[in-house]
């Protein structure tokens, strides 16, 4: 299972980048709840391409991605694709240090593992319910051109 899409009619859209599928099946399960359009990733490139055909209002990223990235880097390749999209890391834990790395990139928000529906989904609801916060790190020149070196 690469790629996968819950399709509904939605104007809100959310990508899931998690190379764990429970958690994608998960989510995308309790996002039918919500209205939400939920398309999903579990590797990093697949995700870009998501993010260059369709504009997502939140785009959430598993800290513990495994694909042979690591989430920062998908971060540093997502976040000049989706200027306008919310961004939320998916974490048990999180460092002090390690938040204001990833907050420094363009990171909003944290969903909480492990898991509870109720608390998820409220999480995930203020995040689309709030507007994006004006971010724009320095960083993003630097990835913007590094963008263009990879997708010619």
């Amino acid at each position: 299972m690469v790629l996968q899409t819950v399709p509904q009619e939605s104007l809100k859209k959310i990508l899931i980048l998690a190379s764990d599928s429970k958690i994608v099946k998960t989510l995308q399960d309790w996002l039918k709840g919500l209205s939400v359009e939920a398309d999903a990733a579990e590797k990093s490139l697949d995700a870009v391409s998501l993010a260059r055909l369709t504009d997502y209002r939140l785009i959430l990223i598993d800290k513990d991605l495994d694909d042979g990235m690591g989430s920062m880097e998908a971060l540093w390749l997502l976040r000049p694709l989706a200027r306008d999209a919310n961004i939320a890391v998916i974490a048990e834990q999180v460092d002090p240090e390690e938040e204001s790395t990833y907050k420094s990139h363009g990171v909003q928000e944290w969903i909480h593992k492990p898991f509870s529906r109720q608390r998820t989904l409220s999480e995930i609801e203020a995040i689309l319910n709030n507007p994006k916060m004006d971010l724009n790190p320095p960083s993003f020149s630097f990835f913007r051109r590094f963008k263009n070196l990879i997708f010619r």
